[in-house]
């Protein structure tokens, strides 16, 4: 039988007992397979990933929910990582849920020291297993990138950590854990995550050799990537739009919060929320983005600046409509019922199938948008984008449960898949 066509098989198969029989069988049909698995069994490391890579997509979709733990220990040990707090911050209602259901929920933290949002990584609730401060160029301050990852193997094997969670694994010392766990005996699944609604999707593929599996926030973006890219794809929802309550507004626009990040610059940004200042007779109120508050704070005598520290749930409800860029922002301000428009920088073209994108900074266009939340027929659609974006209203923290737990019986399939074919070679 073709090499193709086994491996074809092998993502077909009801059980994972199965997988281990068919192995066998094919050896026998093939001698070049026979050489190919051969290489594999003295090679656990490389026989796990490809097995993994060609069987993970169906055994997400299929695999039994972890069986209780005996003697009430935790099912599952968690280990997130992160180098700011807003990436984290999209899991919250994920690591309290776990908690609630037994599992353990520990941190590995990277705090980069350049950006003041590092600060809400100091005050977590959860156990913290390991923290490497890192410079604006996302190196260890102290020590040095082997010996943080060294200590993070050491807490990984401890801990029995089952899943590695990566909430910002596109730099800094996060992105070499994969590797750095990979010949452990019994290796955590890890989880890239997507932390923004404007990604480099190309750049992800790129990376696969970083992350077993890529958790994405909704179906939405599966369209943006490969079908080979879309076997590691798993869809998490986004835990924090379940806190956010919806409001009943009562039309009157008279408070309008513009969520701000680096972008347009000062001198076009200025006269135009003045001019809209104006043609709303609404008041402006600033929320800098944690990364660049510092840009703002010169118009603290011009504008209402909104504190970084507050979280935005709290601000939604002081305002009737929102104004921000390529922000998640948007996806906060929707959940909450809100009037919403998004300027075409920073990436803000991401929100055109909702319809709210407007083509140039024209006072006149951000309020006829502002104006369609008022037809019941696009606030629908509304509801329909966010579901396809975020995950299923009122099920997001669910879903990223069950992803979770789903990851962590892969570990343990895989572990006995490892475990039978160390017996057979015994």
């Amino acid at each position: 039988m073709p090499i193709g066509r086994v491996e074809i098989a092998l993502s077909k198969l009801p059980v994972v007992a199965r997988v281990i029989e068919r192995l066998d069988s094919a050896r026998a049909e093939s001698a070049a397979l026979y050489q190919t698995h051969k290489l594999f069994e003295n090679d656990r490391v490389e026989y796990s990933e490809r097995w993994l890579r060609e069987n993970q997509a169906w055994i997400l979709a299929n695999a039994a929910p972890p069986r209780a733990a005996v003697d009430g220990s935790p099912r599952i040990a968690m280990l997130v990582t992160a180098f700011n707090f807003r990436s984290l911050n999209n899991w919250l209602p994920l690591f309290d849920s776990l908690i609630a259901k037994g599992h353990s929920v520990y941190t590995a933290l990277f705090p980069i020291v350049s950006d003041p949002d590092h600060k809400g990584l100091l005050n977590l609730p959860y156990p913290n297993l390991l923290t490497v401060r890192i410079d604006h160029r996302f190196q260890p301050i102290d020590g040095n990138l082997h010996s943080a990852l060294s200590a993070l193997r050491i807490a990984v094997v401890g801990y029995g950590i089952d899943v590695v969670w990566m909430s910002t694994f596109h730099a800094g010392p996060e992105q070499y854990i994969h590797e750095a766990l990979r010949d452990l005996h019994r290796r955590p699944i890890t989880i890239g995550l997507q932390h923004g609604m404007r990604q480099d999707w190309s750049l992800f593929e790129g990376w696969v050799g970083k992350f077993d599996l890529f958790g994405t926030f909704g179906p939405h973006f599966y369209s943006n990537c490969s079908d080979q890219f879309r076997l590691r794809m798993i869809t998490c929802g986004l835990p924090k739009l379940d806190g956010i309550s919806r409001y009943e507004r009562s039309g009157n626009i008279r408070r309008i919060l513009f969520a701000a990040q680096n972008r347009p610059p000062f001198e076009v940004l200025k006269p135009f929320l003045h001019e809209l200042s104006s043609t709303t007779d609404a008041e402006i109120v600033i929320r800098p983005h944690p990364q660049w508050h510092d840009l703002y704070s010169g118009l603290s005598n011009e504008f209402a600046l909104d504190s970084v520290d507050r979280p935005i749930a709290e601000s939604l409800q002081d305002v009737d409509a929102v104004i921000t860029t390529g922000s998640t922002a948007a996806l906060e301000s929707l959940a909450s019922g809100l009037p919403t428009a998004v300027l075409p920088f920073c990436g803000g073209e991401v929100y055109e199938p909702a319809g709210i994108v407007v083509a140039k900074l024209d006072p006149n266009e951000v309020v006829a948008t502002l104006r369609r939340f008022d037809d019941a027929e696009f606030d629908a659609h509304i509801s329909s984008f966010l579901d396809s974006v975020a995950g299923p209203k009122g099920m997001r923290t669910s879903l990223s449960v069950e992803q979770v737990e789903r990851a962590a019986n892969l570990v343990n399939q895989m572990q006995a898949l490892t475990e039978s074919l160390d017996r057979k070679r015994a």
